[in-house]
C-alpha cells in the first residue's frame, strides 16, 4: 500500500510500458505528495516516490520515451521521473499552477499548460531545459499538437477560444472562437 501523506488520492493516471518491458499504471497523489507506479497485471505497487511537502503532484502524462512528467501545481514545477525507478530526473520551474502536458509527435518537446498563468511552456525533453514560454490567453489548461507538428492548440478556457501557436516561430497565429469552454481537446491523423 502506498505511504501517501495527508489523505493522498489518485488525481490523474496513465499507463505506460517502461524500457524494461513492464506495463505500469502511474499516478500522482496530489496532497499525498508522492507519485506511484503499479504493476497492471498484479495490482502490486512497484514503487512510490515522495515529492517535496506541499508540492501537490496533480496531473501527469507519460512521455513517448516512457518517463513520467508530473505537474506539481502548488510548487509551480514540472517533475520528470524515470519510468522504471521513479527516480527524479529533473524538477523544472513552471509558470503558475502547471496542470497539463502533451508532447510533440517525435517526443522531443513537451508542452505544459497552466491554470494560473496565460502561458504554454515549451521544454526540450532531451536536455530537460525550457525553450520558451508562449502567452496564449487565460488558463490554457488543455493543449493538443497538430499531427504535422507545425502547430499547437491551447484552450484559453476562460475566454471560450482555442489559440493557435506556430511551432517554428513560437508565435500565436490565430484563434478560434467557441460557444463555450470545453473540458478537453484531442487531435488525430485521419
Amino acid at each position: 500500500m502506498p505511504v501517501t501523506k495527508d489523505g493522498g488520492v489518485v488525481c490523474d493516471a496513465d499507463v505506460g510500458t517502461g524500457p524494461d518491458g513492464v506495463e505500469r499504471f502511474y499516478y500522482p497523489t496530489r496532497k499525498g505528495d508522492s507519485v506511484v507506479s503499479v504493476n497492471v497485471e498484479t495490482g502490486e505497487v512497484i514503487k512510490e516516490t515522495l515529492t517535496p511537502d506541499g508540492s501537490n503532484p496533480l496531473m501527469h502524462t507519460n512521455a513517448p520515451d516512457g518517463n513520467m512528467w508530473v505537474q506539481e501545481v502548488a510548487s509551480n514545477t514540472n517533475a520528470v521521473f524515470d519510468a522504471v525507478t521513479l527516480q527524479l530526473l529533473a524538477r523544472i520551474p513552471a509558470a503558475s499552477k502547471p496542470v497539463v502536458a502533451t508532447f510533440s509527435k517525435d517526443g522531443n518537446l513537451a508542452y505544459i499548460g497552466h491554470s494560473g498563468d496565460p502561458i504554454v511552456q515549451v521544454i526540450d525533453t532531451k536536455t530537460l531545459k525550457e525553450i520558451t514560454r508562449v502567452t496564449v490567453g487565460n488558463t490554457p489548461s488543455k493543449i493538443a499538437v497538430h499531427p504535422n507538428g507545425n502547430y499547437i492548440y491551447a484552450i484559453a478556457s476562460k475566454e471560450a477560444r482555442v489559440v493557435v501557436v506556430e511551432t517554428g516561430s513560437w508565435k500565436v497565429t490565430g484563434s478560434i472562437k467557441l460557444e463555450n469552454n470545453p473540458g478537453g481537446m484531442f487531435l488525430w491523423e485521419g
